[in-house]
């Protein structure tokens, strides 16, 4: 038995991600796909690992298909990571519940179910003050239906951010990928025009995503958290 219980030990050891504060994670829905790659190549030379945990077609409003407050503690808890990267929002408009009651999409209600929902995820993420999390806000779509949601979300998302404090940084995309506040199929870079968003008008192509993921390590060096 006791042979048993030293292997099962030794097992959840090699399992758990090493306490070193060299891990980072990317997580969210399909929006962190392909940005989370470059994070990788962006902080390998500074030799941090990054953990990629994408759930694509999930939303923090689609509970009943995935609960992103029960992942967040998880990753939080099981990676200890020194920051995590969030980009989630894609798929979101669903109605949630406030206060007892079936709050619909995008109402002042509905937002503040979103905010105090994501808020328990920035603060799984923090870990009581030993980590930052990168919160990606989500640029204008070319699909017009989708803006109203997006918009709801990242008010929602700046609620949250404000009521954690330091802690949390909100990166703002819109100012980066669709500045005028309406879908941009390329930004100008230096002297040049870059394309920057996939044929759907929703996700960041390549280019958008290697800058996305320079931005937020430029924002990570800003807060010291490389040696």
């Amino acid at each position: 038995m006791k042979r048993l219980v030293a292997a099962v030990a030794v097992g959840l050891l090699a399992f758990a991600a090493p306490a070193d504060g060299k891990t980072v994670v990317a997580t969210g829905d399909s929006m962190i796909q392909i940005v989370d790659s470059f994070l990788a190549k962006e902080l390998q030379p500074k030799h941090f690992r990054v953990k990629s945990d994408a759930h694509v077609g999930t939303g923090i409003s689609k509970p009943f298909q995935f609960d992103w407050i029960r992942r967040a503690r998880y990753l939080a808890r099981h990676y200890r990571p020194r920051a995590t990267v969030v980009f989630l929002g894609a798929n979101e408009g669903f109605p949630l519940r406030w206060h007892g009651k079936r709050r619909n999409c995008c109402s002042r209600a509905w937002r503040q179910a979103y905010a105090a929902r994501a808020q328990k995820m920035m603060r799984s993420f923090e870990r009581d003050g030993a980590a930052r999390v990168y919160w990606l806000t989500l640029p204008a779509a070319r699909p017009r239906s989708w803006n109203r949601i997006y918009r709801s979300v990242n008010t929602a998302l700046g609620s949250a951010a404000k009521r954690e404090g330091d802690a949390v940084r909100l990166l703002d995309m819109g100012a980066i990928f669709t500045p005028t506040g309406h879908f941009q199929q390329t930004i100008k870079r230096g002297s040049h025009r870059v394309s920057v968003r996939q044929r759907d008008g929703i996700h960041l192509n390549v280019a958008g995503a290697r800058i996305a993921a320079r931005y937020v390590v430029r924002r990570m060096q800003r807060d010291k958290l490389f040696p």
